[in-house]
């Protein structure tokens, strides 16, 4: 195994910004995408940074106040049409993320997409 060296890159593309990192002392370069966050918990996973401030995932944004409305169980029964609407609103963020990903980086086309809009590829040196 080659390990990759200390990377850690952060590239805007239109309001997004993409951070390629290397996972320390293993080979697995991550890339990932971030928003501005004014609001701390607004997103699930959060970073900052000096140079661009707080930053959350744009795969961990909260859901939507009317996704969020739909009722969790109907007449006693998991209500799978929120489950399914979820599904969707995330994939489309996952979608998202791959895009502004793969406009910076197309080299990671081949690479795992993970369902919260990461791509995981491996450093070859």
């Amino acid at each position: 195994m080659v390990k990759a060296p200390h990377i850690s890159e952060w590239t805007m593309v239109g309001t997004l910004l993409v951070h390629r990192y290397s996972v320390a002392g293993t080979s697995t370069i991550v890339h990932a995408v971030y928003e501005p966050s004014a609001v701390i918990w607004k997103h699930s996973s959060i970073t900052h940074t000096d140079e661009h401030g707080w930053l959350g995932q744009l795969g961990s944004r909260p859901l939507p106040e009317d996704i969020d409305a739909i009722p969790v169980r109907v007449n006693g029964t998991w209500n799978q049409t929120r489950f399914d609407t979820i599904d969707a609103w995330r994939a489309g963020l996952s979608f998202a993320s791959y895009e502004a990903i793969l406009a910076v980086y197309p080299e990671a086309a081949g690479g795992k997409r993970r369902d919260n809009g990461e791509i995981e590829t491996t450093w070859r040196g």
